[in-house]
């Protein structure tokens, strides 16, 4: 496996992950008309969850590497996709935790109650996550050049 492909897909995943991320903001910001600090509110929420989705993307790795090391062959890249999409909670979970507030659940209990009770914002906002993962897998160097 190509380091150089490596960090390509890790680097490129991330910065669709950030450019979402910012895209979220600047929608939010204007559905609601709270534009005076767009710019900053940008810069507050695309790089630290973009930072720390890409610190999550060690774990993808792994799980990639661990899944070819078991069946002896690269992952497909169709497989890879999926998986690197499937792995989205991971990255949205990690954000939940390092950037809960004082009202936020507490427990690995109270946030699965909490993301059971509000579903569909959830998924929406796991999205942008879900498909910097597809990139990710997408980009994948272990991945088969066929579909």
């Amino acid at each position: 496996m190509s380091i150089a492909k490596l960090f390509r897909a890790w680097l490129l995943s991330t910065l669709v992950c950030a450019g979402l991320l910012a895209l979220w903001v600047v929608l939010q910001a204007v559905l609601y008309g709270r534009t005076a600090h767009l710019w900053l509110n940008v810069i507050n929420v695309a790089v630290p969850f973009a930072a720390l989705f890409a610190v999550t993307l060690t774990i993808y790795m792994a799980v990639f590497g661990l899944i070819e090391r078991w069946k002896a062959s690269p992952v497909s890249r169709n497989a890879a996709v999926v998986l690197g999409a499937v792995l989205a909670p991971l990255s949205y979970a990690a954000i939940a935790a390092w950037f809960h507030e004082s009202d936020d659940p507490q427990t690995l209990g109270g946030w699965i109650r909490f993301w059971a009770a509000h579903l569909p914002a959830v998924l929406v906002a796991m999205l942008p996550f879900a498909v910097a993962g597809a990139v990710f897998g997408l980009l994948w160097p272990g991945t088969r050049r066929r579909t």
